[in-house]
């Protein structure tokens, strides 16, 4: 699992994080990737200036059937109707119980 919680605009961590998810899937690993928090922007339609780094990664997975999820807070509103992609949002403890069951997890 990659895990994302902070802004995606603010470096290129989520950019590159996305295409070490890519790069994992080219090994049939089952690559799963959960955003919160203000990472949970990148998955907006409105993404600002349509990152390129950021939106052909997230497509590319998309289109490869690999598990997006939204991990709700109080401090962050998100429904999957936002999203150009196809994203689950989920509860923090379902969120904890897919850390626990994942082999890896590699934070952004």
């Amino acid at each position: 699992m990659l895990f994302f919680e902070s802004s995606p605009f603010a470096d290129d961590r989520t950019a590159e994080g996305l295409r070490m998810g890519l790069g994992l899937t080219i090994c049939n690993d089952n690559v799963s990737v959960a955003f919160a928090d203000n990472a949970i922007n990148a998955l907006r339609k409105t993404v600002p200036g349509n990152i390129p780094d950021v939106v052909k990664p997230l497509e590319m997975l998309c289109e490869m059937k690999k598990t997006i999820y939204a991990v709700k807070s109080k401090n962050m509103r998100f429904d999957e109707k936002d999203s150009p992609y196809t994203v689950t949002v989920i509860e923090k403890d379902k969120f904890f119980e897919l850390l626990t069951d994942s082999d890896v997890v590699i934070t952004c």
